[in-house]
């Protein structure tokens, strides 16, 4: 049957309640029973699909209109969620209940939302008579949460044919942010990139504690977990970043010619504004978003208290600028700890990535976005997370995360999102609906 417009709200609301309650906890996984939910509303709108099941019940499912020729939108979302503990929230988890205009669950802003709004619009696009004029591909994809290796990494490894040259619109951003009276909508189109170094230190020590030696091991990282505590990174600003700070600039009563005489480091335009941000949601994503971060996050080391440790480590979380490469990490973190008998050790690195805003996919969300909430913008944004959007960088495909959701403030999203008392308003979701279907249909050939 044909999708209406009439028909958009009751039906985003029956599709998010439904892949709430199919249970996709990572781990397992168990992503087929989202797809399931999704090939039935496909069946039932007579759009074709395909489901891809690397591993038992690890599904993905694609779904396919317009043309087979043209630059290719790719509808991304992931089927998967983080584990929930029932007793923390006011409502269950899976329920997917309706309560006071909000809809509740697990996966209700990390990505069963964005799923909805895809799915919805391919439904709308199905029952328009005006034919699309490029190829629009929906992926819902298994295991984003633990790295995608049954998701879409596996299809960009073992099925790269899927894939042609074009955008994707995925998920990190179209939250907002208000700041001093004007909504701006997230459009990411950068990610820092990230990782975890081990850093140990391993001596057997002929002493007694009773008379403790100037060196241990234990000394040792902690005197490297404390002076990486200490350090202060460096302010850089790459593409993405720079429209970032730019564009919100004139909310604090930053002349655009001072942008270009007394604002003309990183480092300056970044302090001008984190100074002047009240905003405490958005403030520390702003700092994070505008340098390199290490944290040291888990210790160990010693057996007992009455004995010397001959060894300790400390692992640290590295939340790294698009541009810093693995190589440039470490020669950054060996200048840091020098002169500290420590080894430093990467356990695990990804690397980030700047597509910045001048294309005409940005230009089409500041479009939609003037149509839909006028006098509202969309403003550049550095995710300080990875995405799935990294994979497809390896095919070609420029993935931008943007889903816009008024009323779901980015201080808001970080309080929920991976916690409890997740929930969405009805009306966010309707109006991301609205704002992925004119997307499709607005975006220049």
């Amino acid at each position: 049957m044909a999708m209406q417009w009439s028909d958009v709200r009751g039906e985003s609301v029956r599709l998010l309640s439904r892949l709430i309650a199919a249970d996709t906890t990572n781990p397992p996984g168990n992503e087929a029973v989202a797809v399931k939910v999704l090939a039935e509303f496909f069946r039932a709108h007579n759009i074709g699909y395909e489901i891809i099941e690397p591993q038992d019940g690890r599904s993905s499912i694609i779904a396919h209109l317009g043309p087979n020729q043209g630059m290719p939108l790719y509808l991304v979302s992931h089927l998967d969620v983080v584990a929930a503990e029932p007793d923390q929230w006011q409502y269950p988890p899976f329920g997917g209940e309706v309560i006071d205009g909000e809809i509740w669950g697990r996966g209700s802003l990390d990505t069963k939302q964005i799923t909805v709004m895809h799915a919805i619009t391919m439904a709308l696009l199905q029952g328009h008579s005006e034919p699309l004029n490029r190829p629009v591909i929906f992926m819902g994809t298994a295991d984003e949460e633990k790295g995608s290796k049954w998701g879409m990494d596996y299809l960009v490894q073992h099925q790269p044919e899927r894939f042609r040259p074009g955008f994707a619109l995925n998920e990190g951003g179209g939250f907002t942010a208000v700041v001093k009276g004007r909504t701006f909508y997230m459009f990411e189109s950068a990610q820092k990139g990230g990782g975890t170094v081990k850093i140990s230190s391993t001596r057997d020590i002929p002493a007694h504690p009773s008379c403790p030696p100037d060196f241990t091991p234990l000394r040792s990282v902690v005197q490297a977990a404390h002076r990486i505590f200490e350090h202060k990174p460096p302010v850089r600003l790459g593409q993405t970043g720079l429209a970032m700070f730019k564009g919100l600039a004139p909310q604090f009563d930053i002349a655009p010619e001072e942008l270009g005489v007394s604002l003309d480091t990183d480092e300056a335009l970044v302090r001008t504004i984190l100074d002047a941000c009240d905003d405490e949601g958005l403030m520390p994503v702003l700092r994070a978003a505008s340098c390199s971060t290490l944290s040291p996050n888990l210790m160990s080391g010693g057996t007992s208290a009455r004995q010397l440790p001959t060894a300790a480590e400390v692992s640290v979380s590295c939340r790294l600028l698009p541009d810093v490469t693995r190589d440039d990490m470490a020669r950054d973190l060996r200048t840091l700890l020098e002169g500290i008998d420590v080894e430093v050790e990467f356990e695990e690195f990804r690397q980030g990535y700047d597509l910045g805003v001048d294309n005409e996919l940005f230009q089409t969300a500041q479009v939609v976005i003037s149509e839909l909430d006028p006098g509202a913008l969309v403003l550049p944004f550095v995710a300080i997370g990875g995405t799935d959007s990294r994979h497809l960088r390896h095919v070609d495909v420029k993935s931008y995360g943007f889903a816009p959701m008024p009323g779901v403030e980015i201080s808001e999203v970080v309080k929920r999102v991976h916690r409890f008392d997740e929930r969405i308003p009805v009306d966010s979701l309707v109006f991301g609906v609205e704002a992925a279907y004119r997307m499709v249909r607005q975006l220049p050939v």
